[in-house]
């Protein structure tokens, strides 16, 4: 049986097949445009109800669209999954728990580097490198005393360590020590790094601890989460994932940054995850191809791998929807990597705004002049596809669309029974 593929509708007339043998070209979106230019309305909200053939997985900085996504896709077979990162007590069912996705001292060595590091250096490098070690050695510890260890056990070790002053100015005691020596026979490498940790002078080691927690709290905010209620959670099993129809979505509440943060790090590891499985299980492509919608992909944390793992996202059957405000938040947030990811997105759309960088650049791909693109009016995109001539197109009027009002009355229902 053949495969089949889902199609997008970038504007009024305007659509794609994702066959991304047929077209030739990959099938990343990246979207740019001031808030309320449409977006979410005419992009996303149209790829959503003519999700067909795709798993998914998006973010939702707000919940009111989840009842009819929820509604409306699990009528078309998908089983949908909601996770809330800001408050996993809220009731949905699931729980993001990242350490339970590293299964190697790689894995664990590489998600304490992004967690540490990936909102910029300290000017002295010898603090974030401290607390990425100590990161590390207590995620390392806790898994080889318990592999059904949850992040939770982690944050706590890392709240209520306690360092002592040591009879030698230049070495210290802690909490821990009696629990890491008992480890010397059983795991050299942790002992070793907690021994590395614990020759520090005292203030060193307690200021070690406090940039550890600051820095994880920042991106895992799940010191105050009901343990109990979390543990009777499920958590997303990407092999199931990978081979049956599925949607997950992530709720970043945006009066909780850090749950912003917690989303580049769920995408992380998804990308990870579902590249291996292609690998290992499905000679290379996955059964069911996978679309990653990331608002506000520029906001949160910077992933430092996107460049290079989004320019191998068509051979594996990946894709993202990058939604941006505008080029200069995207080049602050990646840097030199910003042109990469762009380059990357086969398919450009501009919904307007007052970016000077973005209009000028745009005035470049469209082939128009400056003032076309300052002015676009509302209710009108433009739209640049590889190998094809950029185009002005007039938005979807998603909100009338038959799908879309079927959708929204599913999702009603669920709200008002």
């Amino acid at each position: 049986m053949a495969k089949k593929f889902d199609k997008t509708y970038l504007g009024e007339g305007y659509e794609h097949s994702y066959d991304s043998v047929a077209t030739g070209r990959n099938n990343n979106i990246v979207v740019v445009g001031a808030s309320g230019s449409g977006k979410t309305v005419s992009i996303v909200n149209g790829r959503i109800t003519n999700l067909e053939n795709s798993n998914l997985i998006m973010n939702l900085p707000k919940t009111k669209n989840i009842p009819w996504m929820r509604a409306y896709l699990e009528s078309l077979g998908y089983n949908v999954i909601v996770i809330d990162l800001a408050n996993p007590e809220s009731g949905y069912g699931y729980f993001y728990d990242p350490l339970k996705y590293l299964k190697t001292k790689m894995d664990i060595r590489d998600f304490a580097k992004l967690v540490i590091k990936a909102e910029g250096h300290m000017k002295d490098p010898f603090w974030d490198n401290a607390a990425e070690n100590l990161f590390a050695v207590i995620m390392l510890h806790v898994k080889a005393r318990n592999p059904d260890a949850t992040i939770l056990d982690v944050l706590d070790i890392l709240n209520n360590l306690n360092v002592l002053s040591g009879f030698m100015s230049d070495y210290c005691t802690t909490s821990m020590d009696y629990e890491i020596d008992e480890m010397k026979d059983i795991d050299m490498y942790i002992y070793k790094k907690w021994d590395k940790f614990r020759s520090s002078a005292s203030n060193v080691a307690k200021d070690i601890v406090s940039t550890c927690y600051e820095k994880v709290i920042n991106f895992i905010p799940y010191d105050d989460v009901d343990v109990d209620a979390v543990k009777k959670c499920k958590i997303v099993d990407f092999e199931t994932f990978a081979k049956e129809k599925t949607a997950i979505f992530l709720i970043n509440r945006q009066t909780s940054p850090a749950s912003t943060n917690l989303v580049t790090i769920f995408y992380a590891q998804a990308i990870k995850a579902l590249m291996c499985l292609a690998e290992e299980k499905y000679n290379g492509t996955l059964p069911i191809p996978v679309e990653m919608i990331w608002d506000d992909f520029a906001c949160g944390a910077s992933l430092p791998s996107f460049a290079k793992d989004i320019s191998l996202f068509r051979e594996f059957g990946i894709s993202a929807m990058l939604l941006l405000q505008s080029e200069a938040q995207l080049k602050m947030a990646y840097g030199a990597a910003a042109p990469v990811i762009l380059d990357n997105c086969d398919t450009y759309v501009y919904t307007g705004g007052n970016d000077i960088e973005t209009i000028q650049a745009n005035a470049v791909r469209m082939q128009v002049d400056y003032n076309k693109i300052a002015r676009l009016k509302p209710g009108e995109f433009y739209v640049k596809r590889r190998f094809d001539a950029p185009c002005r197109v007039r938005r979807v009027n998603v909100p009338d669309d038959p799908k879309y009002l079927k959708a929204i009355a599913m999702g009603n229902k669920t709200i008002n029974p």
